[in-house]
C-alpha cells in the first residue's frame, strides 16, 4: 500500500504548524523542533555572580533576621543588588532582604550540586 501525501495535503500541515508556532512562546516552539535539547536550562541561565553574592549574604548569620529575611550588610552595593533582583533571587525592601524561591533554589543548587552529570560538564 502506497501513501501518497498531495500538495494540498503538505500546504495545509505547514500552514497549521506556523499557526501554532505564532500561537505558542518561543521555547514551546524550540522545544516541538528540538525536544532532547537543554534549552530550558539555557532559558533558566541565573547569574552566578548573583548567586555568589546572595550566597555570601546567606552563609553570614550577623544578616539573619528570620527564615527568608536577610539585613543587607553595607558592604553589598546598590549594583550587586540589583543584580540580584534582575536574576529574581531577591525581594529588596529598604535595607531588608527577602530571598524568593528562585533564590532558595539556587542556593540549594550551590550548596548540594545541581542534577547536571559531572562527566558531561567536563566535555
Amino acid at each position: 500500500m502506497k501513501i501518497i501525501i498531495t500538495e494540498n495535503f503538505k500546504k495545509a500541515n505547514s500552514q497549521k504548524i506556523i499557526k501554532e508556532c505564532q500561537s505558542s512562546s518561543i521555547t514551546d516552539v524550540l522545544l516541538r523542533f528540538w525536544p532532547n535539547s537543554n534549552i530550558l536550562s539555557l532559558l533558566n541561565h541565573v547569574d552566578k555572580d548573583a548567586v555568589k553574592i546572595l550566597y555570601n549574604i546567606w552563609k553570614n548569620e550577623k544578616n539573619i533576621i528570620n527564615a527568608n529575611a536577610y539585613k543587607r550588610p553595607i558592604d553589598v552595593t546598590s549594583e550587586q543588588i540589583e543584580k540580584m533582583k534582575k536574576a529574581k533571587l531577591i525581594d529588596n525592601i529598604g535595607d531588608k532582604i527577602k530571598i524568593t524561591t528562585t533564590g532558595t533554589e539556587e542556593l540549594k543548587k550551590m550548596i548540594l550540586g545541581d542534577d547536571t552529570n559531572s562527566f558531561e560538564m567536563k566535555k
